[in-house]
């Protein structure tokens, strides 16, 4: 599990009553990473494996988020060891369609699930290879619980191999999964040698960058220094202060840090897989990823990519790779043009209460020997971006309530601390009150995970603006330009958040003004907190909707011709 409960913003006179508070609702996202054998589970300098992703995570703590991690591995005969080592599976012979002891599924006892394939291996032979028994293809009954529990149980799903067919065996038939990435020669994967490669290696000396003369040969090694490769981030969304003048975009939650901004680097690599691409081609009209599919795994189907209502999330592409053509540069490999590449693509299942997908175009993203010069580095600015891209992704695929309940308990919690006791006041407005929350929450969370929880409270008061507020801050839909009563998306943000601040403070206030015995926390009814939270967002739209009446009024009025007026010379 995650860190010790970190309560230094708290006051010490409430630090007892906030730490059971948290003790019994915790937030602890349970991940089950799910491994082929050729992939290790040991941390090491050298190491083929995510020994170090996984410790990190581990170890990890985000505001009131902790995680834990259990291993799992394909290969060998199928056994559960209660008390594992932390290096070792708690699952072998693991599949997807086991169950435990009391008959329950085995997957039901994780939120997320982490899928580092390698099967069939590094062969580069026909997709007939995917299927044979020896590589363990995943199964109709493993791919119908699997596809139960992620649309059923919102359970989110990340998932990567490489190169050629490199961890089709597991991945490439899981619904969303397996059409948001290459995985086949059908799909056209990248190679491992040829001039089709994606090799994303980057010059670590002066004369492996001197392409205006003769450059030194660029080592397969390279994927393993301290030089990281630029990636390039997809805008998520966007605030505009001052029509066609000032745009301030963001990444995904994902690629966001909380205080390094956007996370605009990966390791290097010289031959990447990669993802399909969801932008439009204009030669056709459609893009490269398919929309359209359909599954049946023992009579469970539905379409891939469903509809509700009149919702149908798709998956978008965050963020794009680039290769140095050889030549000019002088990749070990050999010769290869230059290349923009899919690299990191997400599905939002939670917008039609499905789960969350993350794929990626490569595992040596995360891999210990092409992490370790970059952690060890002296300047730690690198390994920090790359190190929150992992966080991220477990954070950004919990299921709904367990990032409401994260939000909820962050909100309790900053009301007995610094921020509450000289921000808090029941005399603000909800724009005051909400401005310093959600710095404080940026700060923690990253200021993208914010407007993310932002925008889910929307939904669950207000599904018809939720959809019309994503259609205009993140999609790109046709808008008056300039759009001069448009309100900035921080804006927004303050409003509810401001509001969620002000109905909370009834709950809590009870408590703070109490100073002649420390509160009982078996006596506090967090439930009806959280009620609150939630009565604050719609209190902080109708605000924000008022203050916009009042002031396009007031525009309209500065502006209106009338009667008896006198121009001036």
């Amino acid at each position: 599990m995650g860190q010790e409960i970190e309560l230094t913003h708290v006051s010490s006179f409430y630090r007892d009553f906030v730490s059971k508070i948290r003790i019994k609702f915790p937030v602890i996202v349970k991940i089950l990473v799910v491994v082929d054998n050729a992939i290790s589970l040991t941390p090491a300098v050298d190491a083929f494996g995510i020994g170090r992703v996984v410790q990190l995570i581990r170890n990890t703590s985000v505001g009131t988020m902790n995680f834990n991690v259990t291993l799992a591995v394909r290969q060998y005969p199928q056994t559960t060891n209660p008390s594992p080592a932390p290096d070792e599976p708690k699952y072998t012979g693991f599949r997807f369609d086991q169950k435990e002891p009391d008959g329950k599924n085995t997957i039901d006892l994780f939120h997320e699930i982490w899928c580092f394939g390698f099967e069939p291996g590094n062969k580069a032979g026909p997709d007939s290879d995917i299927s044979l028994p020896e590589h363990l293809p995943i199964s109709d009954s493993e791919l119908n619980i699997l596809t139960q529990w992620m649309n059923n149980r919102q359970g989110g799903i990340f998932a990567t191999g490489d190169h050629d067919y490199l961890g089709a065996s597991m991945c490439s038939r899981i619904p969303r999964v397996g059409t948001m990435r290459l995985w086949t020669n059908a799909d056209g994967v990248p190679s491992r040698t040829g001039a089709d490669r994606i090799d994303t290696n980057r010059p670590s000396t002066p004369g492996q960058a001197d392409i205006a003369g003769t450059p030194d040969v660029m080592p397969f090694a390279n994927q393993s220094d301290v030089v990281p490769q630029a990636i390039e981030w997809v805008s998520w969304a966007k605030s505009i202060y001052i029509p066609n003048i000032v745009v301030r975009r963001r990444p995904h939650p994902i690629l966001c840090h909380p205080k390094l901004g956007p996370i605009d680097l990966m390791p290097d690599h010289p031959h990447e897989g990669r993802c399909f691409d969801t932008k439009i081609n204009p030669a056709t009209g459609q893009p490269e990823i398919k929309l359209n599919g359909t599954y049946n795994f023992n009579g469970n189907s539905g379409d891939e990519y469903p509809t509700v209502g009149t919702i149908r999330p798709t998956p978008t592409v965050i963020a794009y790779g680039t290769t140095l053509p050889d030549p000019p540069y002088n990749h070990e490999k050999g010769d290869s043009p230059y290349k923009h590449f899919p690299m990191i693509s997400a599905y939002d299942g939670h917008r039609i209460n499905i789960g969350r997908v993350v794929v990626d175009s490569t595992w040596h993203h995360w891999l210990d020997l092409n992490l370790t010069q970059i952690e060890n580095a002296v300047d730690k600015t690198n390994w920090e971006k790359i190190s929150r891209y992992f966080i991220n992704v477990a954070m950004w695929l919990t299921p709904k309530r367990i990032s409401r309940r994260a939000f909820s308990l962050y909100l309790f919690q900053s009301h007995f601390g610094y921020l509450g006791f000289r921000e808090f006041s029941p005399a603000s407005s909800v724009f005051t009150l909400g401005s310093p929350l959600k710095y404080d929450l940026s700060l923690i969370f990253s200021p993208c995970w914010v407007t993310d929880m932002v925008m889910d409270h929307i939904c669950l008061i207000r599904k018809d603006l939720c959809y019309r507020l994503n259609d205009h801050y993140f999609e790109p839909i046709p808008r008056p330009d300039p759009c001069l009563s448009c309100p900035p998306l921080d804006l927004v943000e303050d409003a509810v958040l401001g509001g969620m601040v002000l109905k909370t403070i009834e709950v809590i206030k009870p408590i703070s003004e109490q100073r002649d015995r420390k509160p009982n926390p078996d006596q506090f009814e967090f439930e009806e907190f959280e009620k609150q939270i939630v009565e604050g967002a719609s209190h902080g739209l109708k605000e924000l909707v008022s203050t916009l009446d009042r002031s396009l009024k007031y525009t309209r009025d500065l502006f209106e011709e009338t009667h008896g007026n006198q121009s001036t010379q």
